[in-house]
């Protein structure tokens, strides 16, 4: 199998898990309206919308400390002590 055929397939596969996604989305978003109600299915998607926000804002925060860590460490100009210093007052 040639790289760009790989590549071709790979991208099928993406789009066609999607679509999957979209279509199951739906359908599931009917039922569980149906079950819950109009008022609890509200409840459902403000939760759900501030777990993937929390998530998401956990996850930007961790890449931000360590990139930020692993650059201040690598400085050769930065004393250690000065470095843990600064991260205390954080």
């Amino acid at each position: 199998m040639t790289a760009n055929r790989r590549i071709f397939l790979n991208i099928i596969a993406t789009y066609a898990r999607s679509l999957y996604a979209l279509v199951l989305g739906l359908f599931t978003a009917r039922w569980v309206l149906e079950a819950l109600g109009q008022v609890d299915f509200g409840l459902y998607g403000l939760v759900g919308g501030l777990t993937v926000f929390i998530g998401f804002f956990n996850m930007l925060l961790s890449v931000a400390v360590s990139a930020n860590t692993i650059k201040c460490a690598r400085s050769h100009f930065v004393p250690v002590n000065l470095l843990c210093k600064f991260t205390e007052l954080m």
